[in-house]
Formats: C-alpha cells, structure tokens, sequence
C-alpha cells in the first residue's frame, strides 16, 4: 500500500514538473505541488506520513465506524441485562403468586367422639332457664304407640318401629312462680343413637310433649314430659349410647346421655 502511494506521489510529482514547462497552465497552485513534494519526501525518506496533514480517509472512516459498533454493542449489552433483571422479578412474582394461589383452603372439622363441648352451656341455660328452674334426664324406653289423656286418640308409628322415647322431669324450684315454653324458643331436637342412627323428635298434640309443652309451674312443682323419637324396633333393643341435640335459630346444645 505504501509503494503504491509513494509511486503515485512521484508519478504526480513528474506530472506537475512537466505540467509547469509545458503551454497550458497547471490545475495546481504552487502550494499545493510544494505540498505533495513534501509528502513525497517524508514517504522516501521512511517515515509515517500518519502525523502530516495529509490522512488516508478510508482508513480514518473505517476506524471511525468501529468505535461507533463498538459504542452501538456496549449500549445494546446494558438492556439485555436490564432485562434479564426484570424476568427474574417478573419470575419472582409468579412464583409469589403460584403460592398463594396453590395454597389449599383448609376447613376445620370437629371430629370428637361425641361432639360434645365440656365448656358449652348446660341444657337449662341453653333453654334460657330462670334460676332454679331445672330440666332432669330420667331415661328411656319404648312404647308402640301413644294415645292422649282421655285415651280418644292413638298415635302409632310405621310399621317395624317403634316409638323412642326420652323422659324428664322440668322442676321449679325458684321461690316464684315460672313461666315453661318451649314451643316460643322455636327448639328442635334430634337423638343419635349409638354414634351411627339419628332421627328427629315428633311433635305429637298430648300434653305431655316436651317440644310443644307450654305451662306456668308454681314454686315447688314440677311436670313430666317427653320427648318423643321414631326408630327401628331392633336399634331399640340394642342401644348402647345416646346424645341429644338441641337446636334453635341462635345455635345448639349437644348432651350425652347416661
């Protein structure tokens, strides 16, 4: 490269020289030869032409354009690392999401024996008793059928079943006379029998039905009433536990029976 530009230059040299004896006038002005005889002679001489005025252009626009690639690649590498920063948040999110979202909902089941509370309140306050006022289990038995007081109406039950009936006394014994309703307290009662069979309380129209029983009791009485229930007669025969569920809109009242 650097004899084809020092060839040149003589070659131009030459020409100018000639150019001068010649008729016609040279194209160039006396600055502009004395100029290129200079670079002619910096280029015999040996040394680098780079530091004079005179500069190879493709060269300068070639180096020129790989600072700009190389300034165009380090501003394209920033972004890709600010992207790879918000994929790891944006999989960081996820993963935050998927966890509460695969978390399972958990339901809490009350799986006791007997479903009993030992804390929760006694019949009497479930029943919204005044004070001395008293409800007593006294057992069960069978019957199979039922009649009202002046022994005009049986009530029978399907055939196979018989009648399962729980027995209380409800005593006063507040100094007062008291007010029993227990069809106002709008009450419901169910019967498990032997941790496997349960059956809902009939309302049958006698007076000794507990669910319907309305009265006043004067201080020192008491009434017997009953509640009456619907079974198999061979679950009867073999009972082996019982609990009572009382219910109404405000909640329940769970008692095992012995």
């Amino acid at each position: 490269m650097k004899n084809r530009i020092v060839f040149g230059a003589c070659a131009f040299a030459c020409a100018a020289s000639l150019s001068a004896c010649s008729i016609e006038a040279s194209p160039y002005t006396q600055e502009e030869i004395d100029m290129i005889g200079e670079y002619s002679a910096l280029l015999i001489a040996g040394n680098n032409p780079d530091s004079s005025r005179l500069v190879d252009m493709e060269i300068a626009e070639d180096e020129d354009g790989a600072e700009e690639k190389t300034e165009e690649i380090d501003e394209t590498e920033e972004p890709a690392e600010d992207t790879v920063d918000d994929m790891n948040d944006d999989a960081t999110e996820q993963d935050e999401v998927s966890d509460e979202t695969d978390k399972p909902e958990i339901d809490v089941v009350d799986v006791s024996a007997d479903n009993t509370d030992p804390a929760g309140p006694t019949l009497e306050e479930f029943l919204q008793f005044a004070e001395g006022l008293t409800i007593t289990y006294k057992g069960y038995e069978c019957r199979e059928s039922l009649t009202n007081q002046s022994g005009s109406y049986f009530y029978d039950p399907e055939e196979g079943n018989c009648f399962f009936i729980l027995n209380y006394t409800v005593y006063n014994s507040s100094g007062s006379t008291q007010d029993v309703d227990f069809l106002y307290g709008g009450y419901s009662f169910g019967l498990n029998i032997n941790g496997t069979k349960s059956v809902v309380a009939h309302e049958i129209p006698i007076n000794e039905d507990l669910p319907t029983y309305i009265g006043r009791l004067a201080d020192g009485t008491g009434v017997n009433l009953m509640i009456t229930f619907e079974c198999d007669s061979s679950l009867a025969d073999s009972v082996e536990s019982l609990k009572l569920t009382v219910k109404n809109s405000e909640g329940s009242c769970s008692i095992v029976l012995e």
